[in-house]
């Protein structure tokens, strides 16, 4: 815990959302407090030796074996298994399966306090600032200035700006988009609606970020002590700028929703009048062609049945008659 405290205290941290883990996934669980009291009081009717009201120690005792390994080795990855597994397990072993089943999604949650392996971390930084120094450079590029990309930095206008950790942009996007999942989760969104709200969410945290960026190399070749403001700029700051914004685009999106609603309901009462209008075409104009091809079909019939009983009984006069036998069977 000392250790992720640690990490979690640094800006440039790529898990900057980790913080947040523990109280979403209590939001997400006090939503569903209602139904958690209802399924207990449902539950306690079962006897106590049930394994639907009272689970086993197991987990437990498995998550409290995996946090001593992880205390002899000291790797981050197996602290934050154990004491996952450890919470789960309590759980388990205190209100039964049912109760574990049913709080699967907010305890899932607590598999993004897991550390990844460094490595992991260190490629997914380089990556993110060598795609953003790509990007100013090709925006620059854009306006009709000459910059050029190179590893975590580029040239523009005879200086070199360093794209350094403080300007990955990846914590930012990474905690926009838990806060945004967290909150479409929360008012019980579509799936549809969700991952439209995640699109929009990382292309305004991805324009934000470029625009800092752009605004950082402009100032830090007139005065690099105002451009180094930027790399101090603490990115929770941006993070409820992002947010303020975030809610005005979820109110858009809602109304936007609303709008295509609506059009398919004058699209739905439209295809009705087409449907009507059809029926009384219908009924003037083909009806009476169907009914009048019916009655020739039937005539038709009619006059196939007449002449097959007339050749049928011109052939049952040609046919020679039986002549009856009077010799006795028996």
């Amino acid at each position: 815990m000392q250790n992720s405290f640690r990490n979690w205290g640094n800006p440039d941290n790529l898990l900057l959302f980790q913080p947040l883990v523990p109280f979403a996934a209590a939001l997400l669980i006090w939503q569903k407090r209602a139904y958690l009291q209802a399924l207990w009081q449902r539950l306690q009717a079962y006897p106590v030796t049930d394994k639907r009201r009272k689970g086993s120690l197991t987990p437990l005792v498995l998550g409290c074996i995996i946090v001593l390994f992880g205390h002899l080795v000291y790797v981050d990855s197996f602290f934050g298994i154990g004491l996952m597994l450890i919470l789960v397990g309590t759980i388990y072993y205190i209100y039964g399966s049912l109760m574990v089943r049913t709080l699967a999604g907010p305890l899932a949650l607590f598999l993004l306090m897991v550390n990844p392996p460094d490595s992991v971390l260190s490629n997914l930084n380089n990556a993110a600032v060598n795609g953003t120094a790509f990007a100013v450079s090709s925006v620059f590029s854009l306006v009709g200035k000459t910059a050029v990309a190179s590893q975590q930095s580029f040239r523009f206008s005879g200086h070199t700006v360093e794209i350094g950790q403080s300007l990955n942009g990846i914590n930012i996007l990474l905690a926009a988009l838990f806060i945004s999942f967290i909150c479409a989760r929360y008012q019980r969104r579509t799936p549809l609606y969700t991952f439209c709200f995640l699109v929009m969410t990382s292309v305004l945290v991805i324009f934000v970020h470029l625009l800092r960026v752009s605004i950082y190399a402009l100032t830090f070749m007139g005065s690099p002590q105002i451009g180094r403001l930027f790399l101090i700029f603490s990115p929770w700051f941006l993070l409820l700028i992002l947010g303020a914004i975030s809610i005005y685009a979820t109110q858009s999106l809602d109304l936007f929703l609303l709008r295509l609603r609506l059009a398919a309901k004058q699209r739905e009462k439209y295809g009705n009048q087409k449907k009507g209008l059809g029926k009384r075409l219908e009924q003037k104009v083909l009806d009476p062609l169907f009914n009048a091809s019916d009655k020739g079909v039937m005539n038709l019939v009619n006059q196939h049945r007449k002449l097959s009983k007339s050749t049928n009984a011109f052939f049952k006069k040609l046919k020679p008659g039986k002549k009856r036998n009077n010799r006795n069977p028996w």
